[in-house]
């Protein structure tokens, strides 16, 4: 009888060992899963910021296009911490007896530098004219 108990002696060693490495790597998964979930939130929020950054440039753009004295060729101004750069071109249609001006506008909205993990750039482009 003794010999049987003696085969049996660090079983449960090694059930214990086996327990607490499966909750060690349930628990680096986890930490892995909450990180990786917040910065998705940041990322994203960021996104949504970005893109009424470059909505404003937009119209910004369409005001100073119709009702200021040209269509600029290109401005860059900041709104909270993104760069907004807005460029606009102008072309000429001809439809029949009427000619108008046609402003094609783009606004790019940034923040922090390519390569950086909550780097985020949103581009809006439009067209707008005082047509007849």
């Amino acid at each position: 009888m003794k010999k049987i108990r003696r085969l049996q002696q660090g079983f449960f060693a090694i059930i214990v060992t086996v327990v607490l490495v499966l909750f060690a790597l349930i628990g680096v998964y986890m930490s892995t899963q909450v990180t990786t979930s917040a910065l998705s939130s940041s990322i994203s929020y960021l996104g949504i910021q970005a893109w009424f950054a470059a909505k404003s440039g937009i119209e910004w753009g369409i005001h100073q296009a119709l009702h200021g004295p040209s269509c600029a060729a290109t401005t860059t101004f900041t709104i909270d911490d993104f760069n907004v750069k807005v460029t606009c071109s102008a072309s000429v249609v001809s439809e029949g007896p009427d000619t108008y001006t046609v402003n094609n506008l783009t606004a790019t909205a940034t923040k922090g530098s390519p390569g950086d993990l909550t780097y985020v750039l949103r581009k809006v482009v439009t067209s707008a004219t005082l047509g007849p």
